[in-house]
C-alpha cells in the first residue's frame, strides 16, 4: 500500500499523543500497494502500522478494515 498522503512529523506527534502508545521514535512510508497511505511507526512502546484511509473508503466500511 503506497503513500498517497504525506504526514508531517509534528502532525504525527500530535496525533499519536492522543493514544497510549508512547512517543514517536521513527516513521516511514510503505511504498507497496494500491490504496490508502500506510506508514511504519515505531514508538517508545512498540511498532505499529498507521493507515490513512483515502476517499475511496466508505466510512461505514471502516469497522471491517479495523477487524482485519
Amino acid at each position: 500500500m503506497a503513500v498517497y498522503t504525506s504526514v508531517a512529523l509534528p502532525d504525527l506527534k500530535r496525533f499519536v499523543a492522543g493514544f497510549d502508545i508512547g512517543e514517536v521514535v521513527a516513521f516511514e512510508g510503505i511504498a507497496q500497494g494500491v490504496e490508502n497511505s500506510n506508514f511504519r511507526l515505531r514508538t517508545t512502546d512498540g511498532n505499529y502500522v498507521l493507515t490513512l484511509y483515502e476517499r475511496r473508503v466508505n466510512p461505514s466500511d471502516l469497522p471491517f478494515f479495523l477487524g482485519l
